[in-house]
Formats: structure tokens, C-alpha cells, sequence
């Protein structure tokens, strides 16, 4: 798994990294447009306002520098909330990306400020039947307007006006669609899921009952749980859409922040998903951390 690490000072630098990164294996970049396959997504780098970060939209097509079929929502590599005085970026940054494969993902990983790191992920789902083309992007930051500060616990987290949870495929309440920070592009006729008019995701709330029980109390280690996504089916049934290749939730409670963990012939380099607290591991709301909530991401590196 091409793995790729840096120095920036600019939300620009970070998109000239990431296009670089996906284009030498084998991603087309064009008028602002990552595109492989049938999936397409659009980054933009702000640098002032609500959406400052490197922001990514998933579509369907592109035409010149117009992507259709838009998921009306962006995903955000930034502030987890751009209306709190902490947690800002003080430039400049070390970048980690990882390129997967088969299927593939894009996760793109900064540490700034010594403690926090920013995050955007983008890529194809692999689960067979649906009509859509599966593509899907996630990123810590909240809303489009911004909170003041973070809920994430292990029943779930919160992404609205006031909140961010940080974390991948982890919201379990949305106040409305502008709010959501993440999307999976689940069947034809440009329907994306993650937008409030349409059927919402399911992540974490599935794998609560093992994320709780992390880690061990026996031997003090962690497991690395899938990151499955789900979307709500009529008659409280839920269907799968999305289950990431290349990244596992953890819980980091005795594990360092870039840390890189080997279970067989796979090695992970591990990533808290904002900013680790050891002293309140499942912080809730009102915070200004995400505790001991993190995840791995595939890691070919030195």
C-alpha cells in the first residue's frame, strides 16, 4: 500500500501532495477532479471561513471543471469545528497518505499543533449489489458551519451545528443535511446516502458493544474492528454499503499516536482521531479530544 509523508504550511500544499499521491498510482486528476473508474471527487483547499481545510465532494461524472452528479455535502480535512478558539492549525504540518488498493481508498492524515491531527478519506465501496457506484468520503471535520466542541463516546457520536465526532462513519444524530460531513453514493439516479432527505448511514452504533469493551483488560492490547457502514432500510432493517479495506477502528488507550502495529504479514500505522486524552477515554460531549478513540490505517512504510 503506497504510503507518502511530508512537510506543508497551506491547505494548498496538502491538495498539491494528495493529487501527486493518487496520480502515480493510477488516479486521473483533472480541472480540480480526482477521478478512477466510475467514482469522481472533487477537492478544493480553503484557506479562511466555515469549510476551511482540504475539502473533498464525491459525484458521478465530471464535465471540465463541473462534477456532476454531486453528493451536495462536502468531507473536510480541517478543524474537527471552525467555530472554537482550540484546535486551530498552526502551520506547519506533517502529511501521511496511504493509497489503497483493491479497493480503493485514499486516507489522508495531518499532525499539527504536537497533539492533533486532521484526517480526510475518500474511495470506492467493494460491496456487491449496489446500483450506484458505491463511491464514498468521510473527514473530521463537523458541519458546514462549524461547533464548538466534540461528542464522540462509544454508543456514537454527533455531527449538527454545535458538534463534531471526528471519527469515520461514527455520527448518530445529524440536526440537517448541510451538516453532514460524510456520504456513500448507494444507487442510481445520484441518490447519496448521509444527506437527511435521504435513507441515513449506520456505522458505529453496530460495533458499539466491542468498541466499549476495548482494550483488554487482560492484557491491556487492542483489536482492530472493521469499519463497516450500513444505511437504514425500511421496517428498522439495514442493508451494507460500504466495509473499508484499508482501515480498522482502535482503541489507543496504551498505544502512541503514529505508532505501527503488525498482526501477521499487515502492519497499521495508528492515528488518534483528533486528539488522544488517556486520563478520559470516552469523553462524550462538551470536550475538546477525541479520548482513546482512534483507528489504523494500512501502512507500507519504512
Amino acid at each position: 500500500m503506497p504510503y507518502y509523508t511530508g512537510s506543508i504550511s497551506t491547505y494548498d500544499e496538502l491538495l498539491t501532495a494528495v493529487a501527486n499521491a493518487c496520480t502515480a498510482n493510477g488516479w486521473t486528476y483533472s480541472s480540480g477532479i480526482l477521478s478512477k473508474g466510475n467514482a469522481f471527487f472533487k477537492l478544493s483547499a480553503v484557506s479562511t471561513g466555515t469549510y476551511r481545510g482540504l475539502n473533498v465532494e464525491g459525484g458521478t461524472g465530471q464535465s471540465g471543471a463541473t462534477l456532476l452528479g454531486p453528493a451536495g455535502s462536502r468531507s473536510r480535512c480541517g478543524p474537527p469545528t471552525t467555530g472554537a478558539t482550540w484546535g486551530q492549525p498552526g502551520w506547519p504540518a506533517v502529511y501521511h497518505i496511504h493509497i489503497g488498493l483493491l479497493p480503493d481508498e485514499v486516507y489522508v492524515v495531518i499532525n499539527l499543533n504536537v497533539t492533533d491531527y486532521y484526517w480526510l478519506a475518500f474511495g470506492t465501496s467493494n460491496v456487491p449489489g449496489l446500483t450506484g457506484t458505491g463511491a464514498w468520503t468521510s473527514g473530521c471535520g463537523s458541519g458546514d458551519t462549524g461547533g464548538s466542541n466534540t461528542y464522540i463516546s462509544s454508543n456514537g457520536g454527533i455531527s449538527d451545528t454545535s458538534n463534531s465526532c471526528c471519527a469515520p462513519f461514527w455520527a448518530s444524530t445529524r440536526s440537517s443535511g448541510i451538516y453532514a460531513y460524510e456520504s456513500v453514493q448507494t444507487d442510481s439516479n445520484n441518490v447519496w446516502s448521509g444527506q437527511t432527505s435521504q435513507p441515513r448511514l449506520v456505522g458505529i452504533s453496530l460495533q458499539s458493544p466491542l468498541i466499549g469493551r476495548l482494550p483488554s483488560v487482560w492484557n491491556s492490547e487492542t483489536v482492530l474492528l472493521p469499519i463497516t457502514v450500513y444505511q437504514e432500510q425500511p421496517e428498522s432493517k439495514a442493508r451494507l454499503i460500504a466495509d473499508l479495506g484499508h482501515a480498522r477502528y482502535a482503541r489507543i488507550n496504551f498505544i502512541d499516536p503514529g505508532q505501527v502495529l503488525s498482526f501477521g504479514p499487515d502492519r497499521w500505522k495508528v492515528y488518534p482521531f483528533f486528539r488522544k486524552n488517556a486520563s478520559i477515554p470516552d469523553p462524550g460531549s462538551y470536550a475538546t479530544h477525541t479520548g482513546t478513540f482512534g483507528w489504523a490505517i494500512r501502512y507500507d512504510g519504512a
